[in-house]
């Protein structure tokens, strides 16, 4: 399922930081764009390998959330990730994907793949993470009622 361009660009203040982008998001599935450039990079030129975990840790993360119901949200925090940088990570138009892979209850795993120029992959991770009470029902819950812990 493609999602319509905006629908979610400001998901939660890190998002509009990083400048990350939904690209498409589907259940247990999520591409994420980034026009990387400048703050993006570091001294070497090349995008910094935080901002990388960072796009990692928010495809897995959000692979996970996607509510259908309007008004309402899912929210998973993340007990573990765990990063490997395959290749440097030019300053270019980048895309995450992240994926459900399993789940058992109010716990999900995840992986993630970060591909650069030319859809070479650059990066990759996979996550562990546990829903927030009353996300791991696909109806989620309103955003007044999320409380982490």
């Amino acid at each position: 399922m493609a999602t319509a361009p905006g629908a979610y660009d400001a998901l939660f203040p890190y998002q509009q930081l990083l400048g990350f982008r939904v690209l498409e998001w589907e259940d247990d599935a999520i591409l994420l764009g980034l026009d990387a450039a400048g703050r993006h990079l570091d001294e070497a030129g090349l995008v910094d390998r935080g901002v990388q975990a960072s796009l990692l840790d928010a495809a897995t993360g959000l692979a996970g959330c996607l509510c259908r119901v309007p008004g309402n949200m899912r929210r998973v925090v993340t007990l573990n990730l765990s990063t490997q940088f395959l290749a440097p990570a030019e300053p270019a138009p980048l895309r995450i994907r992240g994926r459900i892979t399993h789940r058992d209850g109010k716990i999900l795993l995840a992986e993630g793949l970060l591909h650069g120029r030319d859809g070479r992959l650059v990066a990759s991770a996979t996550a562990r993470l546990r829903y927030v009470a009353g996300s791991e029902n696909p109806a989620g819950h309103p955003e007044a009622d999320v409380q982490v812990g």
